[in-house]
């Protein structure tokens, strides 16, 4: 059956917010957004517990931002071969994310000193490459 509106009483059902899984500021655009629509069950009749916080989710947070660190550090790596190898034009052969940090290092025209190339350096830092097990496991975790 379609309804044309929504049921307004909640009563009977009870909702658990697990606070301790949200990384967003309590005053940025996403948590008051989240805040009203609480308020709004509340309201409604429902029962919100807010003590629902799961047990490991600080370290699992850590975890996640490790994984998708190095997964997308991998993929940055990979895309930034795919697209140098596209151009049609290359005066520098310029192959790969380390030729990049070389070229801008060294070219005195690129003022290395006022460019960021610290995504660059990143991703030559964590070096898994996406066709190894590592980043494959990692890509199954950051899915959980």
């Amino acid at each position: 059956m379609f309804l044309t509106s929504p049921p307004t009483d909640l009563t009977g059902i009870t909702a658990g917010v697990p606070w301790n899984t949200f990384s967003a500021e309590p005053t940025s655009p996403i948590m008051v957004s989240f805040e009203s629509v609480i308020e709004t069950l509340r309201r409604a009749g429902a029962k919100v517990v807010d003590s629902t916080d799961f047990p490991e989710a600080d370290g699992s947070k850590k975890l996640n931002h490790q994984v998708r660190g190095i997964v997308r550090s991998s993929e940055f790596k990979r895309d930034t071969i795919r697209y140098l190898r596209a151009l049609d034009t290359n005066p520098n052969n310029i192959q790969s994310a380390e030729d990049i940090i070389e070229f801008t290092k060294t070219s005195p025209a690129d003022k290395y000193r006022d460019r960021d190339i610290g995504k660059f350096l990143w991703t030559q830092a964590e070096d898994v490459d996406v066709d190894s097990d590592k980043y494959r496991d990692m890509v199954k975790q950051e899915q959980l």
